[in-house]
């Protein structure tokens, strides 16, 4: 083989190595809304539905904008809910969650969330936490999940088209896009119904049983 030929077929093997190196190196865009408030009651009314959510606040910088959570744990059911993973193939056992409140201009901000894991996230404890600040902006108490009355909630079981299933109380099954679950590890679940092979009921309302 000629010497330009082996340089040339090099520099494609380089070129193609960078490029690769490349794509798994890219950050991962964060899951962002943008709110018609200024930042500062952004950054107040999103440290507000934190801690309302029993989340314990790790550090919050006002002037920077970023507030993290203390590691939660993961447990067997929060692997699968918010990893699509089981418990066994999670490489950590717990995740914190960081907010980055960006103003836009004087009456506009955008608010940005990021699960720090090992894990890839699937995106449905994100949107829930953006979805609970816009109602607390509102002026809407948003409710902890312990707080909850699933007195009157059947318990249902929620086949995914992934072949992962989730388990929970059925708060709300009215929405088109997605089922409002909480778990029996106290979370609450946003799912979509994209996402939803078929749901059963597995138990009568916990207010009918023995």
């Amino acid at each position: 083989m000629k010497p330009t030929t082996l340089f040339i077929i090099f520099f494609i093997a380089l070129l193609f190595t960078g490029c690769v190196g490349l794509q798994q190196t890219a950050p991962e865009q964060p899951f962002a809304n943008i709110y018609d408030t200024s930042s500062d009651r952004l950054f107040e009314t999103t440290l507000a539905t934190l801690r309302s959510q029993g989340f314990t606040i790790m550090r919050a910088d006002k002037s920077r904008g970023t507030i993290e959570t203390e590691a939660v744990k993961i447990d067997a059911q929060t692997a699968v809910a918010l990893f699509d993973k089981t418990y066994d193939a999670c490489r950590y056992e717990s995740f914190s969650i960081r907010f980055t409140v960006t103003p836009i201009s004087n009456d506009h901000s955008q608010l940005s969330v990021t699960l720090l894991s090992n894990q890839k996230s699937n995106g449905i404890l994100e949107q829930t936490l953006l979805n609970n600040v816009a109602v607390k902006l509102k002026g809407n108490d948003v409710l902890a999940p312990s707080k909850l009355d699933v007195s009157h909630a059947p318990i249902v079981s929620v086949s995914m088209k992934d072949k992962s299933t989730v388990e929970g109380y059925l708060l709300d099954d009215t929405q088109r896009g997605y089922l409002r679950l909480k778990l029996k590890t106290g979370g609450i679940l946003h799912i979509e119904r994209d996402d939803v092979e078929r749901y059963t009921l597995t138990n009568e309302p916990t207010s009918n049983r023995n």
